[in-house]
């Protein structure tokens, strides 16, 4: 408990005070790139904050297991859809095709 006190009593505001940071947003154009390099872990542990109370608020990145159905209209009554052919009719060549969506 102690680390957490020194973390947040003094060391935490030593590091905020010794930041650049500019009064206005035209001000942030001024900065060196140091100061960039400083702020960085500021600007890093911000946005974390703030995507954590952004999906505790809104529900941010749960899904819903609604993913829609690939066969959509053929054969619906059956589970597993199997085309059988006799060897004799099959000839020189032959495709066939499980893709759901398309019509043919």
């Amino acid at each position: 408990m102690e680390t957490v006190h020194i973390l947040v009593k003094v060391s935490l505001p030593k590091y905020l005070r010794s930041l650049n940071v500019p009064k206005t947003f035209s001000g942030f154009a001024n900065l060196s790139g140091e100061d960039w390099l400083n702020l960085c872990p500021l600007i890093f542990c911000t946005a974390v904050f703030v995507m954590a109370i952004y999906r505790i608020v809104f529900g941010g990145s749960r899904r819903k297991n609604t993913a829609p159905k690939v066969n959509q209209s053929l054969m619906k009554e059956d589970s597993k859809v199997v085309t059988q052919m006799d060897i004799e009719d099959i000839g020189d060549k032959i495709a066939f095709c499980r893709c759901w969506r398309s019509k043919k």
